[in-house]
C-alpha cells in the first residue's frame, strides 16, 4: 500500500475558489435534497458507458464508490476552507487506486456527474448570468478534485516505477554476477592450458577442457534464456512441434547430467508410466526439464535424492522434479517464476542467481499450451508442469 504524502502548500496549487464559496452554499441547498437521485443517475451513466468492461464490476462496489464520492463533494460545498477537502480527495484517490479503477474511468465519471447535475442548476438559476457563474464554479471544483485524484495515481505509478527500476537494476547485477563466474573459469582454465602447452606438459589438458566446456555451456544457457524470454514476451517465438517420447527424452537428459550427479553424490529416481508420444517442441521442453533438474541440483544437499516422474492423466502429460533441499517460503512462491521477482529475491538473499531459468520454464511451458507450478514444504520442493497429450 502506497501512502500519498500531501504537502502543506498543496492547496495553493489548486484553482482559487474562495470567490465562489457563497455560490457553493447555494449548490449545497440544490444538490443535498436530491442525493439519492444524483447518485443513482451517476451510477447509471457509468454502467451505460463502461458496461462489463468497467473496473467497478459489482453493483455494490459502484454504490459504495459513488456514494462516498458524492458525500465528499457535498461536504466540500459546506466548507469555508477547501484544503481539508483536497487532502480527503487525495486519500480517496489512493483508495480508488487500490480497487483497480482507472484514471480514465474517474475522468468520465466526473463528466457523468456534470451531465446529471447541470439540469438541476439550470432549474435553480433562471438568471443566465448567475447560471454561468454557478456552472463555472462547479467546473473549477471538479477540476480541482480531478487534480487530487490524478496526484494519487501519479504517486502510485511513480512508486511502482521506482520499484520496477530497482528490480531491473537487481536483475542486471545478478546476470553480470552469474556470467562472471563461468567467464572467470574459462579464462583461468585457458591460461592453465597455455602454460602447460608452453611447458610441453599436457597432463591437465582434459580436465581444463572439461572446465571450459561446462563454463561455456553455462554462459550459452544464460544467453539463450535471455533471448528466448525476450522472444516469448514479444510473441516472436516459433515452436517446432514433433511427436516425441517424453520418457526417452528425460532418460537422455539424465544420462548427460550423470557427471554432475556423481560430483554431488546425488541419487536419482525416475518414475515413469506408460506414456505415448506427445506433440511438443523437443529442444524447448528439453531445456525446461534440464533447467528444473539444474535448479534441484543447486539446492539439493549432497548425498540426497532427486525424484523425477512422468505420467499421463486426464488427457495431459505431467512431469515433476522433486528435491530434498530447503523449502520455499509461501510469500515467495508467487514470484519465483517472475523475471524481476527472482532478481529481487536474490538481492534479499532468498535465492541464488537470477532465476532466469525458471522464468524461461514458465513461459516455454505456457507457450506450449501447458502450465507449471510448484509445491514446497519445510524440506523439499517439487516443480511440476503438464503438456496437452494430443
Amino acid at each position: 500500500m502506497v501512502k500519498i504524502p500531501v504537502r502543506e502548500d498543496f492547496a495553493e496549487s489548486m484553482l482559487d475558489l474562495k470567490p465562489y464559496i457563497t455560490v457553493f452554499k447555494v449548490h449545497l441547498s440544490v444538490f443535498s435534497p436530491r442525493r439519492e437521485f444524483l447518485v443513482k443517475n451517476w451510477i447509471l451513466r457509468y454502467e451505460n458507458h463502461f458496461g462489463m468492461k468497467g473496473s467497478l464490476s459489482s453493483e455494490e462496489m459502484r454504490e459504495k464508490v459513488f456514494t462516498k464520492w458524492f458525500n465528499l463533494f457535498i461536504e466540500s460545498l459546506a466548507m469555508d476552507n477547501l484544503e481539508p477537502h483536497y487532502v480527503a480527495m487525495v486519500e480517496f484517490g489512493r483508495e480508488l487506486n487500490e480497487t483497480g479503477i482507472s484514471l480514465e474511468e474517474l475522468i468520465f465519471s466526473l463528466h457523468f456527474f456534470e451531465e446529471v447535475s447541470l439540469p438541476l442548476l439550470m432549474k435553480n438559476y433562471p438568471d443566465k448570468k448567475r447560471l454561468t457563474r454557478a456552472v463555472f464554479a462547479l467546473d473549477m471544483l471538479f477540476h480541482n478534485e480531478l487534480a487530487c485524484l490524478a496526484l494519487s495515481y501519479f504517486n502510485r505509478y511513480r512508486s511502482e516505477i521506482t520499484r520496477l527500476e530497482k528490480m531491473k537494476d537487481d536483475l542486471t547485477h545478478m546476470i553480470v554476477h552469474d556470467m562472471k563466474n563461468p567467464a572467470s573459469a574459462i579464462s583461468n582454465a585457458a591460461s592453465a592450458l597455455l602454460e602447460d602447452a608452453g611447458n610441453g606438459s599436457p597432463a591437465g589438458s582434459v580436465e581444463y577442457l572439461q572446465i571450459i566446456m561446462e563454463a561455456s555451456n553455462a554462459l550459452w544457457s544464460m544467453a539463450v534464456n535471455l533471448l528466448d524470454i525476450s522472444r516469448m514476451e514479444n510473441g516472436e517465438m516459433v515452436l517446432r512441434k514433433t511427436n516425441e517420447d517424453m520418457v526417452v527424452l528425460i532418460g537422455e537428459i539424465l544420462r548427460g547430467m550423470e557427471p554432475m550427479f556423481r560430483e554431488k553424490k546425488i541419487k536419482v529416481s525416475f518414475r515413469k508410466g506408460d506414456i505415448p508420444p506427445v506433440l511438443f517442441d523437443r529442444e524447448l521442453i528439453k531445456r525446461v526439464i534440464k533447467n528444473l533438474i539444474d535448479n534441484a541440483l543447486k539446492f539439493a544437499p549432497g548425498g540426497s535424492l532427486i525424484t523425477l516422474s512422468v505420467l499421463r492423466r486426464d488427457g495431459k502429460i505431467f512431469v515433476s522434479v522433486k528435491d530434498r533441499g530447503p523449502g520455499i517460503k509461501k510469500e515467495d512462491r508467487k514470484r519465483i517464476f517472475e523475471k524481476f521477482g527472482q532478481a529481487a529475491m536474490s538481492a534479499e538473499g532468498k535465492a541464488h542467481g537470477t532465476g532466469l531459468g525458471l522464468t524461461f520454464c514458465k513461459m516455454a511451458v505456457e507457450a506450449s499450451g501447458g502450465k507449471i507450478s510448484l509445491s514446497s514444504g519445510k524440506s523439499g520442493t517439487t516443480f511440476s508442469f503438464y503438456l496437452p497429450a494430443f
